[in-house]
């Protein structure tokens, strides 16, 4: 027995990676365990068990042939060879008779290798982003242990009906492809949890559909449907469903029936009102209706009682068509790009709501009572018409991140001040006539944060640290300097030559 990196490696397989490190210039990365190696995203290198290589990760290494010694660890689980680009098809795979997991994502394949069906062991199998891979072979049956399958983005415009005899498949991924139908016999993937079909051509759906029980996520966004599927509508066990992007102008009545639904998005398909049963979707809390026709937030929206996201950007809104009845649920709220003037009363008894978008609106004022919004954490108003702000902005207490920009104010009531909470406030284009003289600007990821009244003592104690030569804290570090300060600081920092004014001068 040898050791590799410290790890005990029976002798064959020993000189084995010996020959692959000679090949790659360097050893290779030593993991205890296939579920460490699996959660790292790269560099995995290997997995050694009871003296045996049993994961190997050879991505992007600019291989152009599957390495002849690689087909010589025998006891060799899980294989990684994303990111190559493989002259021929790796068909010497076919002798590491024990994998059960391999990723052959982005390697240029053109054909199915041949030996992959006979790696009966096969659990988890990915081939996606081999965009001229055009079909599937109808030996795929052989992987009757297979869990997982990840054939997206491979230019195939049908699947082989041996396929659906994979009666152990859980996770189903053929997104980004230019299927145009699926056979009757889906019906038969009995097991089957997740089904993305994003991104394709489908227009219908076979009556199958409804005999996939186990079903629990569904995405056919971006297809070619011009009617919602009946069939769909039979599938009560899915709790989350993707239906963007299909142009359908309504939504049946029978939409009513997936009432285990939890998530549901039908994006821009051109509808202008939600059927009345969606109201029996009583587990939904998240529903996504943007870039669609609504005039008004649908009242039947309003009767979701457990609903926590509401996305209804882009679309025609003015108004609210109902109170909503779950005030305390709904946390999240988008009305981004819509016509709305008045700033909606009805928003104002949602009191569990947390995240408000109303940017790119006509809002003319906020009401005195917004106060009423306790747990506000983020208000967004960029766009809108504002020309002043109520007192009461400075009680939302919660609030972390304000966005007033490319409005009409000239001032921001001082009270905003005592919001000990907000981290970000950008007030950029608006037609200031009266500002506070004491501030400085933080920037942060996304966007600048305007010091408020509150920090106007924050120079004269930074001076004095300086001058006392006392440590920064994250306070300190967290606010860069704005730009009629820097003179003064940095004179200072020039007079008192220690470790605090160097540190402070590294800021600039």
């Amino acid at each position: 027995m040898n050791e590799y990196q410290g790890v005990p490696c029976n002798a064959i397989e020993f000189e084995i990676l010996k020959k692959l490190e000679k090949k790659f210039g360097k050893p290779f990365p030593v993991f205890l365990s296939l579920s460490e190696w699996r959660n790292r995203q790269f560099d995995k290198g290997i997995v050694i068990s009871d003296g045996n290589v049993i994961a190997l990760d050879l991505s992007y290494r600019a291989l152009k042939s599957f390495p002849e010694p690689a087909a010589e660890l025998k006891y060799l689980k899980a294989l990684d060879l994303e990111g190559n680009l493989f002259l021929y098809s790796p068909h010497k795979i076919s002798a590491l008779l024990k994998l059960e997991y391999l990723c052959l994502s982005n390697t240029g394949l053109k054909t199915f290798p041949k030996g992959i069906p006979g790696l009966v062991l096969l659990k988890e199998l990915k081939i996606t982003g081999n965009e001229q891979l055009h079909h599937l072979p109808d030996d795929i049956e052989k992987l009757e242990n297979l869990i997982v399958l990840d054939i997206g983005f491979c230019g195939l415009s049908s699947l082989p009906e041996t396929l659906f005899n994979l009666g152990n498949l859980t996770f189903f991924f053929a997104e980004g492809n230019v299927i145009e139908s699926l056979p009757g016999k889906i019906g038969n993937l009995s097991r089957l949890e997740e089904l993305y079909l994003q991104n394709n051509k489908l227009h219908s759906l076979p009556a199958g559909m409804s005999s996939l029980t186990s079903l629990k996520i569904l995405d056919l966004s971006q297809n070619r449907f011009s009617i919602f599927p009946e069939s769909l509508t039979e599938c009560r066990s899915i709790k989350k469903l993707g239906f963007a992007a299909n142009y359908v102008t309504s939504l049946p009545n029978a939409l009513g029936n997936l009432v285990n639904l939890e998530y549901l998005n039908v994006s821009d398909t051109g509808i202008s009102s939600l059927p009345d049963s969606i109201k029996n979707i009583t587990r939904l809390r998240e529903l996504f209706l943007s870039w669609n026709k609504f005039r008004s937030v649908p009242a039947v929206a309003a009767k979701l009682t457990h609903l926590e996201k509401l996305d209804l950007s882009n679309c025609q809104v003015t108004s609210f068509a109902a109170s909503f009845n779950n005030s305390g649920d709904l946390k999240q709220l988008n009305l981004h790009n819509n016509e709305i003037e008045t700033f909606p009363q009805e928003i104002l008894d949602l009191s569990g709501l947390e995240e408000l978008l109303l940017m790119d609106n006509k809002i003319s004022c906020l009401p005195d009572d917004i106060n009423k919004l306790s747990r506000l954490r983020i208000l967004n108003l960029e766009n809108n018409r504002l020309e002043n702000l109520p007192e009461t902005v400075g009680e939302l207490n919660s609030l972390k991140t304000l966005i007033l920009s490319a409005n009409r104010l000239k001032a921001i009531p001082p009270a905003l001040s005592n919001i000990d909470s907000l981290y970000t406030l950008d007030c950029r284009n608006n037609p200031w006539n009266l500002f506070y003289k004491n501030h400085i600007i933080r920037d942060t990821a996304a966007q600048t944060c305007m010091q408020l009244e509150r920090l106007k003592e924050f120079i004269p104690a930074l001076i004095e640290k300086i001058e006392q030569a006392e440590p920064l804290d994250n306070f300190d570090r967290d606010y860069p300097y704005y730009s009629e300060y820097m003179d003064i600081l940095e004179k200072k920092c020039r007079e008192n030559d220690n470790d605090t004014a160097k540190e402070v001068l590294e800021l600039f």
